[in-house]
């Protein structure tokens, strides 16, 4: 009985190896690249070799080799990051790093360098992206900015963090809104309140109930700088668009 149970267990493990390697030839690797790399937006985090030549990499330990990015853009080469360890360098100030707990999204803490951007060619990568949530976002933005600062760069802050998209909730001038437009470099905004009040309309952010006010919509530069808190998903937005064509027909 032993003995039967031993080859159904081999048999299964052989089974597993077998489909693993089956469906690793139904899609080509560089098509798999493609994918994530066309899935991948900034703010992600993405594992990928490291963008080095050959005599460069004979210095560094095989299983460092191949590390997440965390990505703040996209360009026709493929896409711009900057690397992550999961231990502390002794080299960076405290300024110059941003860490992420275990499981924000990664499996170990993990440290992300500031101080060096990476171009990331789409050959190699290694692996779908991993989100991080917004409030994080927001830090490492916040961080990069002041980096950008300290080193006298001319161009917008921003430019070294994300912009902000339609669905998201941010903070802005002592209060809460959400971005229901994005339309050359302007972003419109509704404000929103977490209590119930007069003529506020009830939409849910995230799975949460906001209250939005559609008398009071603001538009201003997307570069302006802003807190996210949360992002709305699709069907929520179209829930609020909904919304708001009602009560306009009113």
């Amino acid at each position: 009985m032993k003995q039967d149970n031993w080859i159904t267990r081999k048999i299964k493990l052989l089974f597993k190896i077998l489909l693993r390697f089956f469906r690793g030839k139904d899609v080509p690797e560089y098509e798999m690249q493609m994918r994530w790399f066309s899935s991948c937006n900034e703010g992600d985090l993405i594992w990928a070799s490291m963008p080095m030549s050959k005599k460069e990499l004979k210095k560094i330990e095989d299983s460092h080799r191949v590390r997440p990015y965390l990505i703040v853009s996209k360009n026709d080469k493929g896409l711009v990051g900057y690397q992550c360890s999961s231990k502390e360098s002794i080299r960076l100030k405290g300024s110059e790093t941003v860490v992420l707990e275990a499981g924000e999204p990664l499996q170990k803490k993990t440290w992300i360098n500031l101080t060096k951007e990476y171009q990331i060619p789409i050959k190699n990568l290694r692996g779908i992206p991993h989100k991080i949530n917004l409030i994080k976002r927001s830090e490492i933005e916040t961080r990069i900015a002041s980096i950008y600062k300290e080193k006298n760069f001319t161009q917008n802050l921003l430019n070294g963090g994300w912009k902000r998209e339609k669905g998201d909730m941010i903070y802005y001038q002592f209060g809460y809104w959400i971005v229901l437009k994005h339309y050359y470099k302007k972003l419109t905004l509704g404000r929103i309140y977490d209590q119930k009040g007069k003529n506020l309309i009830p939409i849910k952010i995230a799975g949460n109930r906001y209250y939005f006010d559609k008398q009071n919509i603001l538009v201003i530069d997307e570069y302006i700088r802003t807190n996210a808190i949360v992002r709305a998903s699709k069907h929520e937005m179209n829930v609020i668009a909904n919304k708001l064509a009602k009560e306009d027909k009113k």
